[in-house]
């Protein structure tokens, strides 16, 4: 009969790396919507569109990692990272969003290794 193996335990270190990567993303995040040193009429409501969804892609990535649903991952991932490529290519800290986001690319490996 098919019997279904049972999935080894989600690895820690996984969901320890998208938690940090996801806290740096959602503190960089904020503090860019407080204050955006990139523009000189301030906050526009597309920056503010664009970390809000960054902000928000963190979290589904974060809960993901934690339910070890890796697609879901993924896809956050590369919907978010687009924004956060563009904020890598960037000087300055807010660069480490862009870097922070690779956390979940690699969490996402760590867990689709884990399974196989």
């Amino acid at each position: 009969m098919n019997e279904q193996q049972p999935t080894p335990a989600l690895p820690t270190t996984a969901r320890l790396i998208a938690l940090i990567a996801g806290l740096i993303v959602v503190a960089l995040a904020a503090v860019f919507l407080i204050d955006n040193p990139y523009g000189s009429e301030g906050i526009t409501t597309t920056t503010r569109a664009l970390m809000v969804g960054i902000i928000i892609f963190a979290w589904i990535s974060m809960m993901a990692t934690w339910y070890g649903k890796v697609w879901v991952l993924v896809v956050s991932f590369a919907i978010a990272f687009i924004p956060g490529f563009f904020l890598l290519l960037t000087p300055g800290v807010f660069a480490f969003i862009g870097v922070a986001q690779t956390g979940f690319l690699l969490a996402a490996w760590m867990i689709f290794r884990s399974r196989q």
